[in-house]
């Protein structure tokens, strides 16, 4: 998973656990807001000069038992934020 965190792009490794992660209600969450526009289904980055990014990694920014869930859930709100934020910035159409 990708995603923009302020200034900098943010990698996630897909850990085989995902497959059996249940996230309730939010999956339909996840697919009506990929259904509501094509904005959100890529990760837009522009840089100057470098590019700034981190690995989260199990056992260092998370654990993978205890809170993967929890990051992949911030990072599509985040990603989605900043793709909204982006495009109206743009002035361009979100929808």
């Amino acid at each position: 998973m990708v995603w923009v965190n302020d200034d900098t792009l943010t990698f996630l490794p897909k850990y085989p656990i995902i497959e059996y992660l249940d996230f309730l209600d939010e999956d339909t969450e996840i697919v009506e807001l990929l259904n509501m526009s094509p904005i959100y289904w890529n990760t837009y980055y522009f840089w100057q000069d470098q590019i700034k990014f981190s690995l989260l990694q199990h056992d260092q920014d998370f654990k993978v038992q205890l809170d993967y869930k929890d990051v992949i859930s911030e990072a599509i709100k985040k990603s989605a934020l900043n793709s909204l934020e982006l495009f109206l910035q743009l002035g361009l159409d979100s929808e």
